[in-house]
């Protein structure tokens, strides 16, 4: 059910315009969110982004791509509460995001 769920999103993605690639790389996300989420979408709660964003963090990746992944798993959620009015609330909340470093100032010549 969850992979016909992923599809109907790419497809309502791809009706909005959204580029190719991009479509390509939220259903990947997805279905990484959703390899270690035993639960059918109703049960899913904010924990179990918790620990997904922790698994992401032990692996060592960015914070841009953990934030990248979570934007997916967010538009993913917001699609089925707003579009399809599946279910309640989205369980991703502000504070899942990381916080991403600043770059240092480049020097004047």
């Amino acid at each position: 059910m969850i992979q016909a769920e992923i599809a109907g999103f790419c497809k309502h993605l791809q009706a909005r315009n959204y580029s190719h690639h991009t479509v390509s790389n939220y259903a990947i996300d997805l279905r990484l969110f959703f390899a270690h989420v035993e639960k059918p979408l109703r049960q899913i709660t904010w924990r179990e982004v918790d620990e997904f964003v922790q698994r992401q963090y032990d692996q060592g990746l960015a914070a841009t791509t953990i934030n990248r992944r979570l934007n997916a798993i967010k538009r993913f959620f917001d699609y089925l509460v707003i579009e399809k009015e599946k279910l309640p609330i989205n369980p991703i909340k502000p504070s899942h995001f990381l916080k991403q470093g600043r770059p240092l100032p480049k020097k004047l010549t």
